[in-house]
């Protein structure tokens, strides 16, 4: 008897688990990855975990409304790079400039400011 490892998976697998997972996150939020697992490990996003459909493994995923309430909170300096249509340096320069300063992050990290700060400044 031969068996398809996908096809048995497949057949066992439970529906697909709603939320974003880690890359969703570091691609919506245009930081690295080292950034979004600091920020779920300290719960400044709050995550749930669940077992993934396929593997079972433990996973963590993220809601959308956690992702808005996160974002009317913090900004990236990546995402308001994509934002603009520009480097991030550029940015960088800006907020410098205007004194604006990010959170305290480790330094392999990407940088992160407030909205209420960063926003007018930046006019997102």
């Amino acid at each position: 008897m031969l068996l398809n490892l996908d096809e048995v998976l497949d057949h066992f697998a439970v529906q697909s688990v709603e939320g974003l997972r880690h890359d969703d996150l570091r691609k919506r939020l245009h930081v690295n990855s080292s950034t979004i697992s600091l920020l779920l490990r300290t719960g400044i996003i709050a995550s749930k975990r669940v077992r993934g459909p396929r593997t079972r493994y433990p996973q963590s995923r993220v809601s959308p409304q956690e992702l808005d309430r996160f974002l009317a909170r913090y900004l990236p300096l990546g995402l308001m790079a994509h934002a603009l249509g520009t480097q991030a340096k550029h940015v960088a320069a800006r907020l410098d400039k205007a004194e604006v300063w990010p959170i305290r992050l480790p330094e392999h990290c990407s940088k992160i400011y407030l909205h209420e700060e960063a926003a007018p400044i930046i006019a997102i």
